[in-house]
């Protein structure tokens, strides 16, 4: 079984060559919108708390965080979703 079956196996199907899945809509929600935004704010502590080359962290901390704040699901066009969270929640309802 390859990873294109289990996908398939795993999603349902919407408009041609898109996918919906939980982790999908999961995501997108405002409660993946407010987990993007914490786990940014605690790698960005992290980063620069800790000092020293943990200010790489800090600055990956950045890129949840201001998806969260923007509203933006970086992983949207991987799962075939939009990149703007409000624009999967409105094809979702």
């Amino acid at each position: 079984m390859g990873i294109s079956s289990i996908q398939e196996a795993s999603t349902s199907h919407g408009e041609k060559g898109k996918t919906n899945t939980a982790f999908s809509k999961l995501v997108a929600s405002n409660l993946g919108r407010g987990a993007r935004i914490i786990v940014g704010l605690v790698l960005l502590t992290l980063g620069t708390t800790l000092g020293g080359a943990w200010w790489i962290v800090g600055v990956v901390g950045l890129v949840p965080l201001l998806a969260g704040i923007f509203d933006l699901c970086l992983l949207g066009p991987v799962l075939g979703q939009p990149l703007r969270g409000k624009e999967v929640r409105t094809r979702a309802s």
